[in-house]
Formats: C-alpha cells, sequence, structure tokens
C-alpha cells in the first residue's frame, strides 16, 4: 500500500510539472513575423560600437545611413543611437534567445568617415566594398568574432582582448599594428602593408604581409609567419612561437 501511495504522488507531480510547462509555454509563446527591413538616415558619426550578435555588412557612402532587415517583431527593437559621434547598435528584444543568432539580423552600415569599430558582442562583421580611411582602429572583447574587412587606409590597428575567431584583412596600408591577446587567427597576407607591427600572446597564428619592415614580439605559443620579403626584420621571442619569414 505505502508503494502504492508512493506511485500516486509521483504521477501526481509528474502530470502537474507537465501542466504547468504547457501553460508557461503558451504565455511566452513568440512569433518573430517575416523578414522587413527598415532604412535610417544619421548624421557622422566616426566610431561603430556593436553590443549584440548581428551579422553586420560595411559599404562605402557619401550617405551615413543603416538598414537593418530582420523579422518584423524583432527589428523595432534594434537600438541604434549617436553619442559624441559614436554609433551603439544593440538589441532589446527581451525574446532574444528566439531570433537564432546574428544570422538572423542582417545591418548594413554605409559611410565615409569611419575611424573605429568597437566589437563588444559575438558577431560577424565584413566588408561590401573597399572601407577608406586614413585611420582605422578594429577592437575585440572577450567574445567570438569572426572579421572580413577590405580596406584601403594609411594605418590600421587591429586589437583583440581574449576573444577568439579569424579575423581577416585585405586591401593596402602603410601601417598595420596587430595586438592579439586572446584565441583567435589573424588571416592578413591579402593586407599588402609596406611596415607591419605584430604582438601575439595568442595561442593561434598571425599571417601577416610587409613590404619594408616588420618588428614583432611573441609572447605566446602561435606562430608570426610573414610573406612580403621585407628588408628590415626583428623582433623577440618569449615563448614556443616562432617567427617565420616566407616568399
Amino acid at each position: 500500500m505505502q508503494q502504492l501511495s508512493i506511485l500516486k504522488i509521483l504521477q501526481f507531480i509528474f502530470v502537474t510539472g507537465f501542466l504547468f510547462l504547457q501553460i508557461s509555454c503558451k504565455k511566452t509563446a513568440f512569433t518573430a513575423g517575416e523578414i522587413v527591413k527598415k532604412i535610417i538616415i544619421f548624421e557622422n558619426f566616426d566610431t561603430l560600437e556593436i553590443n549584440d550578435e548581428f551579422n553586420v555588412f560595411l559599404l562605402h557612402s557619401d550617405t551615413n545611413k543603416i538598414e537593418i532587415r530582420a523579422a518584423e517583431n524583432i527589428i523595432e527593437n534594434i537600438d541604434c543611437t549617436i553619442n559624441n559621434k559614436l554609433l551603439s547598435i544593440s538589441d532589446s528584444n527581451k525574446n532574444e534567445w528566439f531570433r537564432g543568432g546574428y544570422d538572423e539580423i542582417n545591418i548594413y552600415i554605409s559611410t565615409d568617415s569611419l575611424s573605429g569599430i568597437n566589437i563588444l558582442s559575438s558577431c560577424k562583421i565584413s566588408t561590401c566594398d573597399t572601407l577608406r580611411a586614413k585611420y582605422l582602429t578594429v577592437r575585440t572583447n572577450k567574445n567570438i568574432v569572426n572579421i572580413n574587412l577590405s580596406v584601403n587606409c594609411y594605418q590600421l590597428h587591429f586589437k583583440a582582448w581574449n576573444a577568439t575567431g579569424e579575423y581577416r584583412f585585405s586591401g593596402n596600408c602603410t601601417n598595420f599594428y596587430v595586438e592579439n591577446f586572446g584565441y583567435g587567427y589573424v588571416n592578413s597576407y591579402d593586407l599588402y602593408s609596406r611596415y607591419t607591427y605584430v604582438y601575439n600572446y595568442s595561442t593561434a597564428d598571425c599571417d601577416v604581409r610587409a613590404s619594408e619592415k616588420i618588428i614583432y614580439e611573441i609572447y605566446g605559443n602561435g606562430n608570426v609567419n610573414c610573406k612580403g620579403k621585407p628588408a628590415n626584420f626583428s623582433g623577440k621571442t618569449y615563448s614556443q612561437g616562432k617567427f617565420l619569414l616566407s616568399d
């Protein structure tokens, strides 16, 4: 009799829990809706800050604007604000778990005055054409980030802090600075730089190019691999990572 009572109690707990779960799911049900787009024309900004998981595309244009493509019940809660020439983009949707990650929200940013990109969340960011700037600094922080940027600038400065992913750069610049403190792979063989400076603290490699000079410091197990036959190269290695020069 005692075993039968215990069985009935367990059955009651199971049925009650199942009904509660069904009611909770109905209350929190959320439909994202059809994909729509929203265009915003902005005043000048020179720094982009990405605060949530987006798929970001950069275009060089005389008009500063943003085109957001996302589900209709999500798009209105994508927040874009400018303060002191800093364009901040974030997602205030409470049902963020539903939207399926950054591939579900595509953001196209047109500008001709960008000098800084701060990536504060996991995301993908790429260029649709060549991004032109005199000075450009790209920073990542503590997230999984995939970067694919084509640039034409005097100086490109890339900083990765405790982040991982693949960082691909191509195009042309005079000076290229790399500070890789995370676990990501820097792939910049297609970036034609005259002077390259690499500080690699990562377990992954930094692939770079320099036509005249490269200076490196290696603190992690990742190598610094250099193409371009620079006449001047110097540096120090404080770990198992190596400096490798090739054609």
